[in-house]
Parts: structure tokens; sequence; C-alpha cells
């Protein structure tokens, strides 16, 4: 590998490192957010929203095909349980 591929792939990783390093999106609870932006606000895997999603745990909207998460459900599922303060 030459060193000016090196550096271009060293780059790119730094960008994809830097992009999953983000922040949460600002939470509105009047919007609707898909799954991957649900994720990325509770802080789960994709698989623990569905199974979440199944079990009734989260409230979803349902628009044709697409599955949004209410943000006012996200408020109450990334809030403290008032027990544990």
């Amino acid at each position: 590998m030459s060193k000016k591929s090196t550096r271009a792939a060293t780059a790119a990783r730094q960008r994809k490192y830097q992009a999953k390093r983000q922040p949460p999106p600002a939470l509105d609870p009047l919007q609707r957010y898909t799954i991957p932006e649900s994720n990325a606000v509770l802080r789960q895997s994709n698989a623990k929203t569905y199974g979440d999603i199944k079990t009734g745990k989260i409230r979803v909207i349902r628009d044709g095909g697409r599955t949004y998460v209410p943000g006012s459900e996200l408020v109450r599922l990334s809030s403290l349980p008032a027990d544990a303060a």
C-alpha cells in the first residue's frame, strides 16, 4: 500500500469514527422519529428497539409500511424514574 492510500484510508476511518460519536439529535416531543433515530436517542440496538416495540414497552405510529416512534414516547423512555433519584 502506498503512503497516499494509507493516509486516505486513515482519514476515512477517522471520519467514520467521528460520525458515530456525534450526540443524538435534539429531542422534540411533537416530532416523530424513525427507528435508527430512536436507537440513537435511547442508545440501544436495533434488535432491542424492535423487541421493546413487540412487547409493548415502546408505542409506535405506523404510517403505511413505515414505523415511527413519537417524540413524547422517547421523552418518557429517556427520563429517569422518580424512585431512581
